[in-house]
């Protein structure tokens, strides 16, 4: 026979289930211990959402997984923190927020790095391709992370949980679910977000412009002559149209509407830095 509960294949003369623990014929009576399975015991550890982790529990207990969990794929950095799953939060996530502000740090620490020592950095072009590549392979990196969180955030939530039962922590203690750790949450979501919209390959000329500086109209010599010179960064502005050049070779420009003809006619900036 099969048990009503978890559906685990049990001998016809089983009065227990031996996989959930419960009774499948009369309960015990008055004055009698009542045996609670690891379930049971897991549960008194869940604040919210009670049925749906005792049937992903039970799941997981015969053997067929603990299904997807929307809410921890969805809400992921959110989720983990509402649940206090601060070890599942880390193995997560930690290696993509370390990755984050490193880029944050490096690319305007790249250009000053240059600067600093007088040697040349990438272009413009090269480092806004750079970055475009790195910017599509930790948004996907990030992706494929939040959906395996989905498939093993109730597996690995209840390995948590039978820690607590077999190490017999309070449960009113660490009973889960916090509205703070949201709020905390959203304001380090806010901190990492402006980080990460930093790192966005449209932010890289402006580390550009921060670190050699912007010339603006009525700032300008000689035509350009196409050739490398000094080691030099100058931003040409005129009319629609910015030139990044170092020395005399330009390495990147865009312009809104202007032919090629206008951009012979480029001049450059003969002026101190």
């Amino acid at each position: 026979m099969n048990c009503i509960y978890c559906d685990a294949e049990l001998p016809d003369d089983a009065d227990i289930c031996t996989v959930c623990g419960n009774y499948l014929k009369e309960r015990p009576g008055k004055g009698q211990e009542i045996k609670r399975d690891i379930v049971d015991q897991v549960l008194d550890y869940v604040d919210t959402s009670r049925n749906y982790f005792e049937k992903r529990f039970r799941s997981i207990q015969i053997g067929k997984g603990g299904g997807f969990n929307w809410a921890a794929c969805l809400f992921n950095f959110l989720y983990c923190l509402y649940r206090k799953q601060f070890s599942i939060l880390l193995k997560y996530f930690r290696n993509p927020i370390i990755m984050i502000a490193l880029t944050r740090i490096g690319y305007p620490g790249y250009l000053h790095l240059c600067k600093v020592m007088g040697i040349s950095a990438l272009s413009l072009e090269s480092m806004t391709l750079f970055s475009l590549f790195w910017y599509i392979a930790l948004s996907t990196w990030i992706f494929i992370l939040c959906v395996n969180l989905g498939y093993n955030f109730n597996e690995l939530y209840f390995e948590k949980l039978k820690r607590f039962v077999s190490e017999q922590k309070d449960a009113r203690k660490y009973r889960d679910t916090s509205i703070f750790n949201i709020n905390l949450g959203v304001l380090v979501l806010l901190i990492i977000g402006s980080a990460y919209s930093a790192i966005d390959p449209n932010a890289v000329k402006y580390y550009y412009e921060a670190e050699f500086g912007v010339q603006r109209d009525g700032e300008m010599g000689d035509n350009i002559e196409y050739e490398y010179n000094d080691y030099a960064w100058r931003v040409i502005k005129e009319e629609n149209e910015i030139a990044y050049i170092e020395g005399n070779r330009i390495l990147y420009k865009e312009w809104v509407s202007m032919s090629m003809k206008n951009l012979i006619n480029l001049k450059k900036y003969e002026g101190k830095m």
